[in-house]
């Protein structure tokens, strides 16, 4: 029925990256280049010490799927994981508004942009997040 159909619809919300994150204090990570696992490694080897922390990462090159997968495969191979760190991806663009707010950019403890795809498009693109982050 009706109950049903919307559990269904939230669900499959929720697979595809498209809820609220609900994190606050956490470390945004806006886009998924070749970096990203590296940076993912490094934040979380700076947030040990606190136990851990939260990364957001959000990306519209790279199905949510694909990169918690990849993440996991990452992650088996680190002695020690993510070292209490917790990972989060949703689906979406940096120069959405609304998809900046999905992952709580405004809540956020710093914002990383990785830069995707030509160095001159990536500063361009660069910019435009920055000021979508600022308004």
């Amino acid at each position: 029925g009706l109950c049903s159909d919307q559990i269904g619809s939230f669900m499959d919300g929720l697979r595809a990256g498209r809820s609220l994150v609900i994190e606050q204090g956490h470390t945004l990570i806006l886009g998924a280049s070749d970096k990203l696992l590296e940076v993912v490694h490094q934040i979380s080897l700076a947030k040990e010490s606190d136990g851990g922390g939260v990364i957001v990462v959000l990306t519209e090159l790279v199905p949510k799927e694909d990169l918690e997968e990849q993440l996991r495969a990452f992650v088996k191979n680190l002695p020690g994981g993510l070292l209490g760190t917790g990972v989060v991806v949703r689906t979406g663009s940096p120069m959405v508004p609304s998809d900046l707010r999905k992952v709580g950019s405004r809540r956020s403890k710093s914002v990383i942009i990785l830069a995707e795809g030509d160095p001159d498009e990536s500063d361009a693109r660069a910019m435009r997040v920055v000021l979508g982050l600022v308004n």
